[in-house]
């Protein structure tokens, strides 16, 4: 197998994100593809087809009422083990995809996209809510969180939002439900995750790809030019840094940050103009 290339993961990830019939499982593993060039993804698709075929079998053996959000539930949390990864939340494995299915332990968005991408295959009703801080699944009637292996009902949810302080939480909670995250934005949320991850970790080269990326699926943001060009800056690749910063002040000129930007520019100026 040809090692993936970041300019296929790019454009595959475009692709998907575009496509609202495409497999979210398979945009997810291209963004695993990032850390695993030789990543087999056709194999783990197949494994989520195999879990797809053992739900709508438990289903069967239910009276045929379908696969709940009890069935799938328990089939990925209760037969087959996936749990949210309490002990090292800030694991980047927690993040890609194919470590997901292959530890069973994951954060509430990919171990969401693992209960979506079941519920897609057997035809089901489901979509993302991108709660804040807490990304969960409504499956038919049941709202699911896939981090605790629990449901919830709405009532609950709009606890949870309480407690973090969101004015008019039963606004919020409405809304959250009728208008759930497209595939571009759950792809962009998980890219998000690992530019933090990788930030944290002072892994400025990993962050640049992730931001770069960010910068393509999500070109109305010109916060992306701007987090791309500190990077550049970091990385002591001056000409790449200008052109972002330049560009992010012309996209945003009266942003809260202009003047801080407008400094960095300034440094920037006084160093050779040659490119890394």
């Amino acid at each position: 197998m040809r090692p993936i290339q970041p300019e296929m993961v790019r454009a595959r990830l475009l692709e998907a994100s575009e496509d609202e019939g495409a497999d979210i499982a398979e945009g997810a593993l291209w963004i695993a593809a990032l850390e695993s060039p030789d990543l087999d993804i056709p194999h783990y698709l197949q494994w989520l087809d195999g879990v797809a075929e053992r739900t709508a079998e438990n289903a069967r053996r239910h009276a045929g009422e379908g696969p709940s959000a009890a069935i799938l539930s328990d089939v990925l949390f209760h037969q087959i083990g996936f749990r949210g990864n309490d002990a090292d939340y800030y694991d980047a494995r927690n993040s890609y995809l194919n470590h997901v299915i292959e530890r069973r332990r994951g954060i509430p968005i990919t171990l969401s996209v693992v209960y979506l991408a079941i519920a897609d295959r057997l035809g089901e009703d489901a979509a993302g809510i991108a709660a804040p801080g807490h990304f969960l699944v409504r499956h038919r009637d049941a709202i699911v969180d896939p981090f605790r292996g629990t449901r919830m009902t709405a009532t609950e949810l709009e606890a949870h939002l309480r407690s973090l302080e969101i004015r008019e939480p039963e606004a919020e909670t409405r809304s959250l439900l009728q208008q759930p995250p497209t595939r571009r934005e759950i792809l962009s949320r998980m890219l998000v995750n690992l530019r933090g991850i990788h930030v944290r970790h002072r892994d400025y080269p990993r962050a640049l790809v992730t931001v770069d990326l960010l910068a393509h699926l999500d070109p109305s943001s010109p916060g992306w030019l701007r987090d791309r060009g500190v990077l550049y800056q970091r990385l002591e690749c001056p000409e790449e840094a200008r052109a972002d910063l330049e560009r992010y002040l012309e996209e945003a000129p009266s942003a809260p940050d202009a003047s801080a930007i407008r400094e960095a520019l300034g440094q920037l100026e006084q160093l050779p103009r040659t490119l890394h």
